[in-house]
Parts: C-alpha cells; sequence; structure tokens
C-alpha cells in the first residue's frame, strides 16, 4: 500500500512489476494511463488495476498534482 503523489505533467514512465499486481484510485488530478494495448483517461475518482508484468505508464496531463493510492499484492 502506498500513498503517492505526480506533479501536473509529470510522468510514471513505462515499467511492470514482476510477481505483482497494482491497483490505483485516483484520489486528485486528471490524465492517461497506458498499456501496450491502449490509452486511457482517468480522472478524481476512477480506479485502475494492471495485473503482473504488464506494462504500463501514467500521466498527469493535468494543472495540478495527481494524488494516488496503489495496493500491490505478490502474486507468488
Amino acid at each position: 500500500f502506498t500513498h503517492g503523489y505526480l506533479p501536473a505533467g509529470g510522468k510514471y514512465s513505462w515499467h511492470s512489476h514482476e510477481h505483482i499486481d497494482e491497483m490505483v484510485f485516483v484520489l486528485k488530478g486528471s490524465g492517461f494511463v497506458r498499456d501496450r494495448d491502449g490509452e486511457y483517461p482517468f480522472i478524481e475518482g476512477d480506479f485502475f488495476a494492471f495485473p503482473e508484468n504488464i506494462e504500463h505508464e501514467i500521466e498527469n496531463t493535468g494543472d495540478q498534482a495527481g494524488e494516488y493510492v496503489c495496493v500491490r499484492i505478490k502474486t507468488k
């Protein structure tokens, strides 16, 4: 469980989590989350998840800092 921030215009560049499922709840901010299959907009109150080993990135395209709660669960 982590509580994270992403400045306006910031990005968590492409990455994946080996043997870890990741779930993200957006407390503040807006932007796009991407995986290799597409790009999906998000706003405050949205939730998204990535299964283990799936490459993804999160970009804050809003004008305020993004705030997120992330839950990561080991799969092995």
